[in-house]
């Protein structure tokens, strides 16, 4: 037998048991265009938005953190503070701010 000679069933018989598929999916080129061009701007925009992200984070925010510290080494004082002078400060303010102890507390009840 030919392969187009080649039947499933016998021309007189119908299968009974043989299911039909109850519903035919139909795609049209043009949808086939519309998802495939759908898909291409979705995922346009998701490198876009990484990108963006990349970026921002490792080289904008360096380059603006950069310009902080400059401005802020701008602001700090110049001059060598004497760590010695300042130390003795420290230790007459605490001396200061310490409470002194009261041996002859003279009540005034009594």
């Amino acid at each position: 037998m030919l392969h187009s000679q080649l039947q499933l069933f016998p021309e007189g018989k119908n299968n009974v048991n043989m299911k039909k598929p109850k519903f035919k999916i139909k795609i049209s080129p043009k949808q086939i265009t519309f998802w495939f061009y759908f898909l291409v701007i979705i995922l346009s925009l998701a490198i876009f938005a990484y990108t963006y992200l990349f970026l921002k984070n490792h080289f904008y925010d360096t380059i603006t953190q950069s310009k902080d510290i400059i401005i802020l080494k701008e602001k700090v004082a110049s001059e060598t503070i004497n760590v010695k002078k300042f130390d003795d400060i420290m230790e007459k303010l605490k001396q200061k701010t310490t409470p002194r102890q009261i041996k002859n507390l003279n009540n005034p009840f009594d």
